[in-house]
């Protein structure tokens, strides 16, 4: 199974069926096919409501549960456990759906490509299908690796960005390559690189936004890197200041969101983080 054929399958079905296929429907299938492929093309996989209607632009919950179960209905996807309340998701599997016949839109497809020939006889038509910069090394590899960062090592670089935001830079500036070997010169690791872009892509703020900021240059920054790519300390500050306060709340967020990044139930973390944060607003004003 690959987006390459779950689409083909999709459309020979939408182009069958055009009296119940909506735009939505399309959004939230492309979307769990986009989700599945960055975890793994796991099995089973988590769909937050929250972060669905985000990333597809849907307001209305009634719109998207509808679309969803109506993927059930189709045949597309198999509904593993439906979502106990807001912060928990639904738990579902991508399903190869044969029920379509592949004639009727290759048919059309096929019609549509003679009347050009036809019309354009004088003409030569090439297909280009751009690169897609994947990395051609594993992102083991490159953590493992020392020394000053080389032209593979850029290149890897790029392809896994562009892999994981799902956008096509081509290029990483030299201002920027400057930037990652700063940060190697400061005691910053290729791994630590590679665990920010990782860990930025699932954030909910990231996600919403359509990987905007997550460029090449923003992962350069040291910021970046002790934001994401830096294990926050598991020790339990003390509260006696506003500063240690929202060290805590920061703790804590961090902590729900990789519970909620990794499908599992963070409602115990996300409501220590809300009571941090009134405590902070009670105490300081916030």
């Amino acid at each position: 199974m690959n987006g390459y054929d779950l689409s083909r399958n999709w459309f020979d079905f939408a182009f069958e069926n055009p009296e119940k296929v909506k735009p939505v429907h399309s959004a939230v299938f492309f979307f769990i096919i986009e989700h599945a492929n960055r975890s793994g093309w796991k099995e089973k996989i988590g769909l937050p409501s929250s972060m669905v209607m985000d990333a597809i632009g849907v307001k209305n919950w009634r719109t998207y549960a509808g679309a969803l179960n109506d993927l059930v209905k189709f045949g597309f996807i198999k509904m593993i456990q439906k979502s106990k309340n807001q912060y928990t998701a639904n738990i579902v599997a991508i399903v190869k759906n044969t029920k379509a016949s592949t004639g009727a839109l290759t048919t059309a497809i096929h019609n549509q490509e003679q009347k050009q020939d036809t019309t354009q006889s004088q003409s030569t038509v090439s297909i280009y299908k751009p690169q897609t910069n994947k990395p051609q090394t594993s992102n083991t590899d490159f953590g493992k690796k020392s020394g000053e960062l080389k032209d593979s090592d850029f290149l890897f670089l790029l392809g896994f960005i562009n892999e994981k935001t799902g956008r096509a830079f081509k290029s990483i500036s030299p201002s920027s390559r400057k930037a990652y070997a700063k940060l190697l010169e400061n005691g910053y690791t290729r791994a630590q690189i590679v665990k920010a872009i990782e860990t930025a892509v699932t954030k909910p703020y990231n996600i919403k936004n359509g990987y905007e900021n997550l460029t090449p240059e923003y992962f350069s920054r040291q910021e970046t890197i002790d934001k994401f790519g830096v294990e926050l300390t598991t020790q339990k500050p003390t509260l006696n200041t506003k500063d240690d306060l929202y060290q805590q709340i920061e703790l804590k967020q961090h902590e729900w969101q990789s519970k909620q990044a990794q499908e599992l139930d963070f409602e115990a973390e996300y409501r220590e983080w809300e009571a941090l944060k009134l405590k902070m607003t009670q105490l300081w004003g916030g």
